[in-house]
């Protein structure tokens, strides 16, 4: 399901009762793949062997799509890896998303990540690792009006201030999941 860009194999010495040697591929630091299950593109930007790498979401395969979740994890070359980041422009200029549902393990959303999705209108952000200078200039400017914006309940008040300040229209309504 995934198209690779950049890899290197490694020899990982597994169990005793096991063959001793296998050649495993690890996603190079900076590599991009393209995930056909979810239909995005991904960049590397940990990789581990020991399930600890990470991803950034950096587009859709189909813009028009209308409906898309950004996922806990994704598995690249039999890999898992924590999807942990939203690109830069990743849906700049997108005029048929509708909702958006960010899953949580998103840290981290680039500057101008959703600006202009005019018909974007029902958000879920279910990460509670969301901070200030951890999201991009204007990342939610433009999106629809009356956007209404879900998140955990505990952070009601500090992403409202923090969504506002990134672009979130003041028309929008923000209320816990």
């Amino acid at each position: 399901y995934l198209a690779v860009t950049d890899e290197v194999t490694v020899t990982v010495a597994v169990k005793p009762d096991e063959p001793s040697e296998e050649n495993v591929s690890v996603p190079v630091k900076g590599s991009t793949y393209k995930d056909d299950r979810q239909m995005a593109f991904y960049k590397v930007t940990g990789a581990d062997i020991g399930g600890k790498g990470t991803v950034e979401y950096i587009k859709p395969v189909n813009k028009k799509k209308k409906v898309v979740t950004i996922p806990v994890t994704v598995k690249i070359g039999g890999i898992t890896y924590k999807v942990t980041g939203i690109a830069n422009n990743a849906f700049k200029g997108n005029r048929h998303i509708k909702r958006l549902i960010i899953e949580k393990n998103v840290e981290k959303i680039g500057a101008r990540a959703f600006y202009g999705c005019k018909k974007l209108k029902n958000i879920t952000i279910k990460t509670s690792k969301l901070k200030t200078k951890k999201i991009g200039a204007k990342a939610f400017k433009n999106i629809n009006t009356k956007a209404t914006v879900k998140v955990p309940k505990k952070k009601v008040k500090a992403y409202k201030s923090m969504l506002l300040k990134k672009g979130l229209g003041k028309k929008a309504v923000i209320r816990k999941v």
